[in-house]
């Protein structure tokens, strides 16, 4: 008769793989570290038909299957049309081996964050994705969000499988009792076995760990090198939109001499800049006369003309005024159209700093006059203009 003291337990870990070397790192660590013995598909290869007929074989021999779940589906076996962790899962069920399985909770959430959906989602085939993952969720299953889960679920789990008497497990040599001396061949047979594939796996988690080392490095050096390419990018767009603004043609449809506002411009005189600003919008309209614009005269006030007084704030006062700005603020910022509404009005006016609480905040008299009359639907109706002339 055998007297069996606590045994080791053999687990074959399934799931895709290039997406969770992670997460099987951590699943082999926590086996080992629970004193059980890791099996897994990294061992062979896809695809090939005898290597699948040496898989059944592990499993057959192995006393839990695990496996875990990301969010990809896998390779695909053409004979079957399933992937090979979705053939694995079935054939353990099929042959009765106890199996539980760790489920990704947020795949959509992860691949975000790693960066890359087509390397951790199923793009191509979403539907056997999700047909597999319901099957698996109807059996035995724990979440996890990351590594650390899994390697708690796998310990507890194994803990509790442990105790099970019908399931057989493995056990040193010099743990057995045994009253039959004809039984210690086998013993030492055991305990050899055992042996080897505690060095085989412990070689495999070695060179998955230098894999991983490597992949980081790998990484590493990519994301340096997109930071420089992200950075030479920046430095050409600014040197690019130096070289247009420097380029600006003082052009009028109405013969219009803009080189006083320029100048005003130039030198930061800001009053007398939109005083003079006040005062060719006028000669442009052909209302100097009228001393104010009309809905006509805006609706109708030319392109050129507007394009030239917008480059030239833009430009002197390095991109914080002109109306392509603050049209982006009250219409594309804040929803404004031509119809006047008084929140979206007063929500502009607080944003470019023409108002604090319910008070606006006018520097100067004539700055009323820049408002274009009856402020917030004139200036809605400036900013429809600017729009309709591709400022």
């Amino acid at each position: 008769m055998v007297n069996f003291l606590p045994k080791r337990l053999q687990v074959f870990v399934s799931s895709t793989y290039l997406d969770l070397i992670e997460e099987r790192q951590a699943a082999v660590q926590a086996i080992l570290e629970a004193k059980h013995i890791p099996a897994g598909m990294e061992l062979f290869t896809a695809g090939d038909q005898t290597q699948w007929e040496v898989i059944k074989h592990w499993i057959d021999q192995s006393d839990v299957y695990l496996l875990i779940l990301g969010g990809r589906y896998g390779s695909i076996d053409p004979n079957t049309g399933k992937s090979y962790t979705h053939l694995e899962y079935e054939y353990a069920l099929e042959k009765g081996i106890p199996l539980f399985s760790c489920v990704l909770r947020n795949p959509d959430k992860r691949a975000m964050e790693k960066g890359d959906i087509n390397k951790y989602l199923e793009r191509k085939n979403p539907d056997k994705y999700d047909e597999f993952k319901n099957l698996v969720q109807s059996k035995m299953v724990t979440f996890w969000e990351n590594p650390k889960d899994i390697e708690k679920s796998i310990i507890l789990t194994l803990g509790d499988f442990e105790k099970r008497e019908n399931i057989i497990g493995w056990v040193r040599g010099n743990q057995l009792v045994t009253s039959n001396s004809s039984q210690q061949g086998l013993i030492e047979q055991l305990q050899k076995e055992l042996e080897e594939k505690e060095r085989s796996h412990n070689q495999k988690l070695q060179e998955v760990n230098e894999n991983l080392q490597r992949h980081q490095q790998a990484l590493t050096e990519k994301d340096s090198l997109i930071t420089k390419l992200q950075e030479q990018i920046k430095k050409l767009e600014l040197t690019q939109q130096t070289a247009k603004t420097d380029e600006i043609e003082l052009k009028s449809a109405k013969g219009i001499d803009y080189r006083i506002l320029e100048k005003l411009l130039k030198e930061g005189k800001w009053k007398e800049a939109d005083q003079e600003t006040f005062e060719v919008m006028l000669q442009a309209a052909n209302r100097v006369s009228k001393g104010a614009l009309d809905v006509k005269d805006i609706d109708n006030f030319p392109c050129e003309d507007l394009r030239t007084i917008d480059q030239l704030w833009i430009k002197y006062s390095n991109g914080r005024f002109g109306f392509s700005v603050q049209k982006k603020i009250y219409m594309d910022r804040l929803g404004g159209t031509r119809k006047y509404n008084q929140e979206i009005w007063y929500e502009f006016c607080a944003q470019v700093g023409w108002r604090k609480g319910d008070s606006y905040l006018w520097s100067y008299s004539d700055l009323r006059k820049m408002s274009v009359g009856e402020g917030g639907e004139r200036e809605g109706l400036f900013f429809c203009r600017a729009k309709s002339c591709n400022l």
